[in-house]
C-alpha cells in the first residue's frame, strides 16, 4: 500500500465510517465493511477512494463538484475507483462464491457515497439502481427492475451482511424519489408484519431500530403511493410538454386535483397510510416516555425520527390539496419541528467541533434537511420561514444528496418571489399576509441556459379566477 493509499484508508476507517452512519448505530459501517475490506481488493480500493474524497470534502467545506479534474486528490480517488472496478470484475468471474453478492453490494454502496460527495446525483442514482437490481434479482430471480415492485423483507434483527445492506438500500430507494425518480423500485416490509395487513404498525416499539424500520417502510409506501398518483396524472396530459422540468412539475401539480373516487384502491391506500403514520407517532411517543433511560445518542436518534416522520406525514396529508392557505394550519407543527431541528443540529455541531476543527459532516442518508426544505417552501409565517432558511444556510452537513447551503439559495428565492407577489404594503408579520394568489403549490429548480441565472418552474391553481392550473417560470440571478 502506498503512502497516499495508507492516508486515504486511515481517514476512511477513523473518520468516514463513524460519520457516514449519522446518529444511528451501524454494525455494517463500524465493523463489517472494515473487516471485509482486508480480504476484498475491490472494497479496499473503493474505501480508499471514498476516504480520500471525504478528506478533500472536509477541507473544502462543500461537495467536490467544483473541484478541477486535475486536482491531485480527485485524480487519486479516480484511480482508486478504477482499481476497485477492475478488482470487482475479476471477483465476478469467480463462480460459485457465496460472498460475491455482498462484495458487489458493498462496493456499489461505497461508489454511491463517492458520487454523492462529488455532487454527482446521476452517478449516485446509477449505482443505486445497480444495487437495487442485485437485490431484486435475489428476491425474484429476475435480471432487471420490473414495473411492479419486488417485495423484500427487512429483518427485525439483521444478522447477515446482505440483511444490513438491504436496510440501507431500502432507505436510499425511497430517498431517490426526492431527486427525480418517480417511485421506489422495491417494496420493503418489516419481518414482523409479513402476515399483517397493508402498512400495519405496532402500538409501541421495542427499540430505535424497530421504530426506524417501520418509518422506512411507511416512507417507501408513501413515495410509492405518490408514484401511482404521478402516473395517473401523466395519463391526463393530452398535449406533450417538451420541457422536462415543466412536464415533471405539471404531473406533481395535476396529481393534487385527481378525483380519487375514480381510483378506489389508491383512496384506500391513502387513508391507511395517514392512519398508519399517526399510529407510528403514537408508538414512538409511547417508547420515548421514560426519557431518562436514554443516552444522548438515542435521544438524538428519536428526535431525528420525529423530524423525518413529519416530512412524509405532511406529504401524504397534503397530496390532495390545491389550496396553499391550508398549510397555515401547520404553523404550530412547523415551529415544533424547527425547535427539534435546531436542537439536533446544535448537538451535532458540538459533537463534531470537539473532535476536529473542521466540522463539516457527510452522512449517507437524509436527516433534517428535507423537513427544513419543506418548511421553507410551505410555511408562510415570515419568522418561521426565515428561521428555516437560515438553518439551511448554517447547516454544517451534507445529507446524502441534500446540501443545505445549495437548498437554502433555492428556497430563499421561492420565499422572495411569493412575498413580492403578495404586494403587501409594510412588513410581513403573519401567514395571512401572503394571499392564495401569491403562493406556489409546486415549484422546482431547473437548469438555465445562462450559467449566471437560476430557473424556477412554478405552479398554482388560480382559485380566484377559474380554479385551473397555471404553470410558469421565474428567472433569478445566482448569488455569490
Amino acid at each position: 500500500m502506498t503512502s497516499d493509499e495508507s492516508q486515504g484508508w486511515y481517514f476512511f476507517r477513523s473518520k468516514t465510517v463513524d460519520e457516514i452512519r449519522g446518529c444511528f448505530q451501524s454494525n455494517l459501517w463500524n465493523r463489517l465493511i472494515l473487516q471485509i475490506s482486508h480480504e476484498e481488493p475491490s472494497i479496499l480500493h473503493a474505501s480508499i477512494a471514498l476516504g480520500s474524497m471525504h478528506r478533500k470534502y472536509k477541507e473544502r467545506g462543500v461537495s467536490t463538484s467544483t473541484t478541477s479534474l486535475n486536482d491531485p486528490a480527485h485524480v487519486f480517488s479516480l484511480r482508486q475507483y478504477v482499481k476497485a472496478i477492475g478488482s470487482l470484475r475479476t471477483r465476478l468471474q469467480t463462480t460459485g462464491d457465496s460472498r460475491t453478492r455482498e462484495v458487489t453490494l458493498i462496493t456499489c454502496l461505497l461508489f454511491i457515497c463517492l458520487e454523492m460527495l462529488q455532487g454527482q446525483r446521476i452517478g449516485a442514482l446509477t449505482h443505486l439502481q445497480t444495487g437495487l437490481r442485485i437485490l431484486s434479482r435475489t428476491a425474484s430471480q429476475n435480471d432487471s427492475l420490473s414495473s411492479e415492485p419486488v417485495q423484500l423483507v427487512l429483518k427485525h434483527d439483521p444478522d447477515t451482511v446482505v440483511d444490513q445492506l438491504t436496510d440501507v438500500f431500502a432507505r436510499l430507494d425511497y430517498e431517490s424519489t426526492m431527486f427525480g425518480q418517480q417511485s421506489p423500485h422495491l417494496h420493503f416490509i418489516p419481518e414482523q408484519s409479513v402476515a399483517m395487513p397493508y402498512a400495519w404498525v405496532p402500538a409501541t416499539f421495542f427499540n430505535i431500530q424497530e421504530a426506524r424500520q417501520y418509518l422506512d417502510t411507511l416512507s417507501s409506501a408513501v413515495f410509492r403511493f405518490r408514484g401511482c398518483l404521478l402516473e395517473a396524472a401523466k395519463s391526463t396530459i393530452t398535449d406533450p410538454i417538451d420541457d422536462v422540468a415543466k412536464a415533471i412539475l405539471s404531473q406533481h401539480a395535476i396529481a393534487r386535483s385527481l378525483d380519487l373516487s375514480s381510483f378506489p384502491v389508491l383512496l384506500g391506500q391513502l387513508r391507511i397510510l395517514q392512519s398508519s403514520l399517526a399510529i407510528w407517532l403514537s408508538a414512538l411517543n409511547a417508547y420515548n416516555r421514560p426519557k431518562s433511560l436514554f443516552c444522548l445518542e438515542d435521544t438524538r436518534a428519536i428526535r431525528l425520527l420525529e423530524i423525518q416522520h413529519f416530512y412524509v406525514s405532511f406529504l401524504i396529508s397534503n397530496c390532495q390539496s390545491t389550496k396553499e392557505m391550508s398549510c397555515d394550519s401547520y404553523n404550530d407543527d412547523f415551529k415544533k419541528i424547527l425547535a427539534l431541528s435546531m436542537s439536533y443540529l446544535k448537538d451535532k455541531a458540538l459533537e463534531s467541533s470537539t473532535s476536529e476543527p473542521l466540522h463539516r459532516t457527510f452522512t449517507l442518508e437524509s436527516g433534517v434537511i428535507p423537513s427544513l426544505y419543506l418548511i421553507s417552501v410551505k410555511c408562510r409565517d415570515p419568522i418561521l420561514r426565515r428561521q428555516a432558511i437560515s438553518m439551511l444556510y448554517r447547516a454544517t452537513c451534507q445529507e446524502g444528496m441534500w446540501e443545505g447551503s445549495i437548498i437554502a439559495r433555492y428556497v430563499e428565492q421561492v420565499a422572495d418571489f411569493e412575498e413580492a407577489a403578495a404586494n403587501y404594503c409594510g412588513e410581513l408579520s403573519k401567514s395571512d399576509d401572503i394571499p392564495e394568489l401569491a403562493r406556489f403549490s409546486d415549484v422546482i429548480l431547473a437548469i438555465s441556459e445562462d450559467p449566471g441565472y437560476g430557473r424556477l418552474i412554478c405552479a398554482r391553481y388560480r382559485h380566484e379566477i377559474d380554479g385551473k392550473l397555471h404553470v410558469w417560470e421565474e428567472i433569478f440571478p445566482l448569488k455569490g
